[in-house]
């Protein structure tokens, strides 16, 4: 009986420190659960333009851009350009601009008549997010 008693507090307190070392806590993987974007969506309308996309977190980076057109993958790319580099991306359709609060993304006009979709991938430490980007046909 006493050894009973001994596997089976041996068992409950294995239990109880693995869900304590278990929990959610992101700021060990340098994660706080933000990059600190204020919006991650803009529908363009078929002529384009450009919009101004805030982050309020000090060090992040564009890690990846992939491009849709007409529901087909066309460009998938990993990427790394940092809050302080200002390295603009420029691509056929589309251009991103990196300052140090944000970065800009310039849509050109939809010539085509095809939707077009643009995300753009941010990391900030561990922790990820994204802009989608939808222009319509």
């Amino acid at each position: 009986m006493k050894i009973r008693t001994i596997i089976c507090g041996i068992v409950l307190f294995t239990f109880i420190c693995t869900c304590y070392m278990c929990k959610e806590d992101y700021s060990e993987l340098g994660c706080d659960g933000s990059v600190g974007l204020k919006e991650n969506y803009m529908d363009f309308g078929e002529e384009g333009g450009k919009h101004f996309f805030q982050v309020n977190n000090g060090a992040w980076w564009v890690n990846s851009w992939r491009t849709i057109v007409d529901g087909d993958t066309i460009i998938t790319t990993l990427y790394y350009s940092d809050s302080t580099s200002n390295f603009p991306i420029k691509e056929k359709w589309f251009s991103i601009d990196i300052f140090d609060g944000g970065l800009t993304i310039s849509i050109d006009e939809n010539k085509e008549k095809s939707l077009r979709e643009l995300f753009v991938g941010l990391q900030s430490g561990n922790c990820f997010d994204g802009i989608l980007i939808e222009q319509l046909k």
